[in-house]
């Protein structure tokens, strides 16, 4: 398989389907923005912006797949 293909199916694993991480790591315990995407980083071994975790975190609040609350003046999210 060619670098390229292989660097386009790792995207599609992975960014594409960030949901899924983020949803493993919310089942674990409520975070924050900025902690779950730390984490997919460290745990999961994925390149992944703070944004793109914020864009995937506003749809799927959005679509009330999450919940969210504040805590210490942040927003948490369950």
């Amino acid at each position: 398989m060619s670098e390229k293909a292989l660097n386009r199916l790792m995207t599609k694993l992975t960014k594409e389907n960030l949901w899924i991480y983020v949803v493993k790591l919310l089942m674990e315990r409520p975070m924050y923005g900025y902690e779950i995407a730390k984490e997919i980083r460290e745990r999961f071994n994925i390149n992944i912006t703070n944004v793109g975790v914020y864009v995937v975190l506003y749809k799927m609040e959005r679509d009330g797949l999450v919940e969210t609350f504040v805590s210490n003046g942040s927003k948490m999210y369950s």
